[in-house]
């Protein structure tokens, strides 16, 4: 199954990852939105939102992503073994 993009006049059609690949999609998704959020909100705190603002979080972004997406690879096998032993 293929999913068109809203873009109509693009050749661009995307097919569905192998489930085996779930895993990894799933810390590649969830550290690049944790991590693009989290950066925003820390950069918006500590330095304000003005006009420079998109180019200091779109500099803070790939640093907090380059540990985000490690960690979470890393990670996710150690917590999901925690969650199913404290879950029914």
């Amino acid at each position: 199954m293929t999913m068109n993009l809203a873009f109509s006049h693009l050749p661009i059609q995307l097919g569905k990852v192998p489930r085996r690949h779930a895993s990894t999609l799933f810390s590649l998704v969830m550290s690049s939105t944790m991590s693009g959020l989290m950066s925003a909100l820390l950069t918006a705190v500590h330095t304000g939102v003005d006009a420079g603002f998109s180019g200091r979080w779109l500099a803070a972004w790939p640093i907090s992503f380059g540990i985000a997406l490690p960690l979470g690879l890393l990670l996710a096998p150690q917590v999901r073994k925690l969650v199913d032993r404290v879950t029914e």
